[in-house]
């Protein structure tokens, strides 16, 4: 888990114990000898709630934006999987189709692009078997009892450029 994010979920926390817990535990007397929590301590949290969840998304926002820079720049060198919705890549030619492979995506992963996750898990699928490209590649969005998973598949293929 990336480090912003780790701050941001511990701003998050602290805020919440700086408003239900260290507002009442520093009270004072009110007029009426009842206890007037400390005002401060409420301010002070929401203030830390609200920057520990902007900090929070910002980690998981850049986490995103950072795997799909490093996919852009493997295919830019020619080192990564070439991914294909059809079941031909234009200019290459299939040489071997080494079978289906199917992957699904972690639903409680802390990234933004979920579907994109899905496709990772499925390259890297694709690269364990020895494969430089994918065809037919679907992803399908499944609805659970409680979150919504991405699942991906296609024929894991070797090819080359047509001569």
């Amino acid at each position: 888990m990336n480090k912003i994010i780790i701050i941001g979920i511990l701003l998050f926390f602290f805020g919440f114990i700086s408003v239900f817990v260290l507002q009442n535990l520093f009270s004072t007397k009110g007029p009426m000898g009842f206890p007037t929590p400390n005002v401060t301590f409420g301010y002070l949290g929401i203030l830390m709630i609200i920057i520990g969840a902007i900090v929070t998304f910002y980690g998981r926002y850049k986490l995103t934006v950072g795997k799909r820079e490093e996919i852009q720049k493997k295919q830019k060198e020619g080192k990564g999987i070439l991914v294909s919705t059809t079941d031909t890549i234009l200019g290459k030619k299939i040489v071997k189709m080494l079978g289906p492979i199917q992957a699904r995506n972690n639903p409680f992963s802390f990234t933004l692009d979920i579907a994109g996750n899905a496709q990772e898990y499925l390259e890297k699928e694709a690269e364990r078997l020895g494969a430089n490209a994918i065809v037919g590649m679907k992803i399908e969005r499944q609805r659970e009892k409680k979150h919504t998973a991405y699942f991906a598949y296609g024929t894991a293929v070797i090819v080359e450029d047509e001569k």
